[in-house]
């Protein structure tokens, strides 16, 4: 089974000082320095100063970390064991995806794309068109993939990445997109900031025409907005192979859709910390952020879990029932070998 069928389951600038200024209100919380409380990671892997931004398996056992500064790491033990991978940059790394245990690609900082398609055994860069940081990438299959970023920026490409387009999502131009998820080639889904200062600033703009969620249902030709009731922003998105629907966002904020995403209704967390990033279990939804919050949802009703680490936590994956990995701010990675019942 690929990884990607596991994941089912399981413009204009000128506005130049104002966008200045917006700049440091879009990139995620995940992006910036963590919170004091944790403590080095002690596995001489990473360092303090090390961020991990996002985990992914490949397979039960094959697992790959990214983060910064220029960060690849690489396990075949499920974690047990890593190897640092030589990458062609030194800027942050944000996003990956997989199609297959040999075709990836991987996003980050200054529009930086890489890409492997020999299991990671070499990494090239490729030529985004975009120097805006590029935050959540998606691919459908080997060829098709869409990656976004500051400032309403998504770039595509239908040829793996030989060449990509970058456009300008318009109602997101002075707002960053936070996450990309593709069903297939014609549906997908965008989240991210929720830009009110635009009904704040302009008053041409309605504030109850804004969203912070859009979607496709021509594969990234037009997008619409999806009126969540939400005016908060939102950092990722996902949907199960039967059509359910989860997004996450700041103070807490969880959202779920039944009908394939056409209606949401908030899920209650008792959590005012940021919720970051959303990993898709056959049974399982889980779900990180800031202030070292690690929550499984069953059932629509949310669990968190106590960790004894207090940074931020920005991804998390499993490879099998068992087997999941957890990664965050000042080189944090723990490893859980009985379902995410305790973690070290």
């Amino acid at each position: 089974m690929t990884t990607k069928s596991w994941r089912h389951e399981v413009a204009h600038r000128g506005r130049a000082v104002r966008l200045s200024f917006v700049f440091i209100l879009v990139v995620p919380l995940l992006f910036l320095a963590a919170p004091a409380g944790a403590g080095d990671t002690g596995n001489g892997l990473t360092a303090f100063r090390d961020k991990l931004y996002d985990v992914r398996y490949v397979s039960p056992q094959e697992a790959w970390v990214v983060g910064f500064p220029g960060m690849l790491l690489h396990s075949t033990d499920a974690g047990s064991s890593w190897e640092k991978v030589e990458v062609p940059t030194s800027e942050a790394l944000f996003a990956m995806d997989f199609v297959d245990r040999n075709h990836g690609w991987i996003v980050g900082r200054n529009g930086t794309i890489l890409t492997t398609a020999d299991g990671g055994k070499t990494w090239s860069l490729q030529t985004s068109n975009t120097t805006e940081p590029l935050f959540s990438v998606d691919f459908i299959d080997a060829s098709k993939g869409w990656a976004v970023g500051n400032f309403g920026t998504i770039v595509h490409t239908a040829d793996g990445g030989r060449t990509w387009t970058a456009e300008v999502l318009e109602a997101m131009t002075s707002a960053g997109i936070h996450s990309v998820f593709f069903h297939d080639a014609y549906h997908g889904w965008l989240v991210g900031e929720y830009p009110i200062w635009e009904a704040q600033l302009e008053e041409d703009v309605e504030s109850s025409s804004i969203s912070n969620m859009f979607r496709t249902d021509d594969g990234g030709k037009t997008w619409q907005c999806v009126m969540t009731g939400i005016p908060y922003t939102l950092y990722d998105v996902a949907f199960s192979g039967d059509g359910t629907g989860w997004a996450v966002g700041s103070k807490g904020i969880l959202i779920a859709s039944e009908d394939g995403g056409a209606t949401w209704k908030q899920i209650p967390t008792d959590k005012q910390s940021h919720l970051l990033r959303i990993a898709l279990q056959k049974d399982n939804v889980w779900i990180v952020g800031a202030g070292g919050t690690l929550m499984v949802v069953d059932n629509h009703t949310p669990r968190a879990i106590a960790l004894p680490i207090y940074t931020w936590f920005s991804s998390v994956s499993f490879g099998d029932a068992s087997h999941g990995l957890l990664v965050g701010g000042r080189g944090t990675l723990m490893v859980t070998n009985d379902g995410g019942k305790t973690w070290k």
